[in-house]
């Protein structure tokens, strides 16, 4: 299955982390720069403000950079991904109990 996003889709590294390849790495070595920077674009799509990332603006190129804030910010996104899973299974829990 092939990334549907807009912003992450086109790219080989992505596609390969996503189809269960090896996940984008911090440095050394510097990842795919094209991979990194549209994943900075996606968490800012997604309402996660990457100042620093974007040292010309939202408008502008990122600095395609997985340090700092990059790599923060990823662990932030995948935190809350987390949260929202498990609240999503208990509400199911909750809901086949509730139905027996």
């Amino acid at each position: 299955m092939a990334l549907k996003s807009r912003i992450l889709a086109g790219n080989t590294r992505l596609e390969l982390a996503f189809a269960g390849g090896p996940a984008i790495r911090r440095k050394p070595p510097t990842d795919d720069a094209d991979a990194v920077g549209r994943i900075q674009k996606g968490l800012v799509a997604l309402g996660y403000p990457m100042p620093d990332s974007f040292p010309r603006g939202y408008d502008a190129e990122p600095d395609c950079d997985f340090e700092g804030e990059t790599y923060n910010t990823v662990i932030a996104f995948q935190n809350e991904c987390y949260k929202m899973y498990l609240v999503s299974r208990v509400a199911v829990s909750v809901r086949l109990r509730s139905q027996r």
